[in-house]
């Protein structure tokens, strides 16, 4: 309710800072990169700065892809006081798109993309322009709970909607109690299956967890619909699986 939720943010901060620290760090083999208007793939690195079978794609808009680069390596370099990443390729085959909408020689009307060779290709991206967006604004769910609070009462002063805070807050008290719904309702199947498969007890567990937490996410959803009290449902989940965890513990008491 309290600690939790501050570290998280600071943890997303954190995360933005080693960006800007280790820029090199964001490529991994096998997995693609977005930096500006430009799609990354590399197949393997090489060394420190040095990279493989190198996939880039320049776009034009966010579904359109205005060049295709292929190069057999490259090599990594960063300018960390302009925070420019500089990526020197070797043996580029560049296949221009652009060029295709002017060209009308193609097969049924269409449009030749330019093809061309070059042995040596440099791009330079500004990866900090993006990682140094900051938020002036912390979100509900970064919040220390003094914080979170403050927020309600001031929101409620300007006659505004505390719907989605106040789903924040119901939420994080609903999640730091649901281990007591989980104890009162698991003591008893755990009696129950004792003679039977552990499998069993284990399978009840996971299919009752999920609907919990099921339920809590399906209300959080809901927080745009101020008329159906989103902040008072989420509380449902917890009070019936401790009504239903109160009755059988009563129940296998009395035998």
């Amino acid at each position: 309710v309290e600690v939790g939720p501050p570290f998280l943010g600071k943890s997303r901060d954190l995360m933005k800072t080693a960006a800007i620290d280790q820029p090199l760090a964001l490529f991994e083999p096998g997995k693609q990169i977005s930096i500006e208007n430009t799609i990354i793939y590399i197949d393997d690195k090489e060394g420190e700065n040095g990279i493989k079978g190198v996939q880039i794609y320049t776009l034009s808009d966010p579904q359109t892809v205005a060049q295709d680069i292929s190069a057999a390596r490259g090599e990594l370099s960063v300018d960390k006081e302009k925070q420019l990443l500089i990526v020197h390729l070797y043996d580029c085959l560049v296949i221009d798109k652009k060029s295709a909408a002017g060209n009308m020689t193609g097969v049924g009307g269409g449009g030749v993309p330019t093809r061309f060779y070059t042995q040596e290709l440099e791009f330079s991206f500004n990866y900090g322009r993006q990682a140094n967006a900051q938020r002036i604004s912390v979100r509900p769910k970064y919040m220390t709970l003094a914080d979170l609070m403050g927020r309600i009462r001031l929101t409620k002063e300007l006659n505004r909607d505390t719907t989605e805070l106040e789903v924040e807050l119901n939420q994080r008290i609903a999640f730091a109690l649901s281990p007591i719904a989980f104890l009162l309702l698991g003591l008893p199947l755990a009696i129950r299956t004792s003679r039977r498969e552990t499998s069993v007890g284990l399978f009840l567990s996971v299919i009752l967890a999920g609907l919990f937490f099921l339920s809590i996410i399906l209300c959080e959803s809901l927080s745009s619909f101020p008329k159906l009290y989103p902040q008072y449902l989420l509380w449902l989940p917890n009070i019936i699986f401790q009504i239903l965890g109160a009755v059988m513990t009563y129940r296998i008491s009395q035998r």
